[in-house]
């Protein structure tokens, strides 16, 4: 069994849709392939970077209510009273959040059905001689910075020496943790959940596993089936998850007169030109696709000018002009055609039946990039 070990910054960071490659170590956990330990350090961190995330919007929700019923056009209306409950609800709910967090990790740690390691009673002595003494993890004597990594260094290396002589997988984006890692004998880094499940070493395991094998045999025809039942499986669903995916994503171009040439995305187009890269389709387990694509959508732009600047723009460039005494940055809008790359998840669960194409469902996992597409003149505003 491959014990796997995931840091806070590969843990998914939106619960309720994870991605493909979390839901397919989820499903290796199920087959007995992979075993998730996490140490506590981690899972700490993580809870708390979503209380805070949570507290955020709890935030942002009230302020917007109160907003709507500050600006009296609402005094008389029917629906008043329910928006005065909802500030009550989530009024309570701001109480609540240290609590919720905790549930949230709970369900997360159920999900995977992870072990948590506590940090040990003699892993402060050794952070603490290792700090002094520029030992791994710490990138120099008393750097402090890498003091958090240290603790579940520490955790990590009891893992492989606790005699069950499994390998031990670490998934951690961290460049410094990980080089430090994988000097340890039968620790091996990857940077991503999808490089560790796309590795060889998890074709390796799952090589005899009955499920994986009758999935493996029917993939040819299974991809065949689904690329001639493109255009039909590419439905609401997968349009819905696009636009949900790419709204709010920043994009970069020296045409956007922002102050570091950004912006965010705000509305969205329904997707164009979609190409779909059936040759390069990854196995993510029994009735579960990851494929590349990429496909046009006319997007509007939202960015801050700064007000100096946001006087004789092009009158394509909406900018909401206010007194610069009180905002030194107005708001502007801008219209602009992105190309987007990025990955689907194709889910076929009914693959052994006739007609499977279907049932099928088709989300965006991610996104990659996002080009932005030029005029002659080089802009890419309009």
């Amino acid at each position: 069994m491959i014990r796997l070990v995931i840091d806070t910054n590969r843990l998914p960071t939106n619960f309720s849709s994870p991605s493909a490659a979390f839901r397919r170590t989820c499903g290796l956990v199920k087959e007995g392939i992979v075993q998730v330990v996490l140490p506590s350090i981690f899972t700490e961190e993580w809870r708390t970077q979503r209380l805070e995330q949570l507290k955020k919007q709890l935030q942002k929700a009230q302020e917007a209510i109160n907003g709507l019923l500050g600006g009296g056009h609402l005094e008389i209306h029917a629906q008043v009273s329910t928006l005065n409950s909802v500030l009550i609800t989530l009024d309570a709910l701001s109480d609540e959040t240290d609590k919720l967090s905790t549930q949230t990790l709970q369900r997360l740690v159920d999900q995977l059905k992870a072990e948590v390691i506590s940090v040990a009673d003699d892993h402060g002595k050794r952070v603490t001689n290792s700090y002094f003494g520029g030992e791994p993890p710490f990138s120099g004597i008393k750097t402090r910075k890498d003091f958090p990594d240290a603790f579940a260094y520490e955790a990590i290396v009891d893992i492989v020496n606790d005699g069950s002589n499994d390998p031990v997988v670490v998934v951690t984006s961290d460049k410094n943790l990980s080089k430090y890692l994988s000097l340890v004998k039968d620790v091996t880094c990857y940077d991503t959940l999808e490089d560790f499940v796309e590795s060889e070493m998890i074709e390796q395991a799952i090589a005899a596993v009955p499920p994986e094998v009758n999935w493996r045999n029917a993939l040819p025809e299974v991809s065949a089936a689904l690329q001639a039942a493109e255009r039909e499986i590419l439905d609401a669903t997968f349009v819905n998850s696009f636009i949900n995916k790419l709204a709010g994503m920043e994009v970069y171009h020296s045409s956007i007169p922002s102050d570091n040439t950004d912006a965010i995305v705000s509305m969205i187009s329904d997707p164009e030109d979609i190409d779909i890269t059936w040759i390069e389709a990854e196995d993510y387990g029994p009735g579960v696709l990851r494929v590349p694509f990429s496909c046009k959508s006319e997007v509007l732009l939202d960015f801050d000018v700064y007000y100096a600047d946001s006087y004789g723009l092009p009158e394509y460039i909406s900018v909401q002009f206010s007194n610069p005494e009180e905002r030194h940055f107005f708001e502007a809008q801008a219209n602009s055609t992105a190309l987007v790359h990025g990955h689907l998840v194709i889910s076929v669960e009914d693959w052994f039946q006739e007609n499977f194409t279907q049932d099928a469902k088709v989300l965006v996992d991610d996104i990659t990039e996002i080009e932005l597409q030029e005029d002659d003149v080089g802009n890419a505003l309009y």
